[in-house]
């Protein structure tokens, strides 16, 4: 199998243990949100984004949000959540490779995934 594939099997076997489980409770969004302050009216990239957690909990809480994941069945459970979630929350999600993504627009804000989070903070 290829990395790729592993990654595909992950998320499925992930969502299907637990299709509620909040990806939002994750420890390494504690130190995003106690960064990020208010999220309103902001466009938000949230990279490696997986099944959308808090992507959503960005989009309910009033950001447009873009989330991005190098796995089709984590955007696509994401997806679903934020359908089944808050009618008024603003988010789209795309699969696409982290490595290869183009460039956002000017006054976007991007939230790094817990690896990114870990190598800010020197934890790897």
């Amino acid at each position: 199998m290829s990395l790729r594939a592993d990654y595909e099997v992950w998320h499925e076997r992930v969502f299907e243990a637990d299709p509620g489980h909040d990806d939002a409770s994750s420890p390494w969004y504690e130190l995003v949100r106690e960064q990020i302050g208010v999220v309103a009216g902001l466009h938000i990239l949230e990279v490696a984004c997986g099944r959308g957690g808090f992507a959503n909990e960005l989009a309910r809480a009033g950001a447009c949000v873009t989330g991005c994941d190098f796995s089709f069945v984590a955007v696509s459970v994401a997806a679903a959540k934020l359908r089944a979630g808050d009618k008024d929350a603003q988010a789209a999600f795309i699969q696409g490779d982290a490595q290869n993504a183009p460039r956002e627009p000017a006054g976007r804000k991007a939230v790094p995934d817990d690896i990114g989070l870990r190598k800010l903070y020197g934890t790897l």
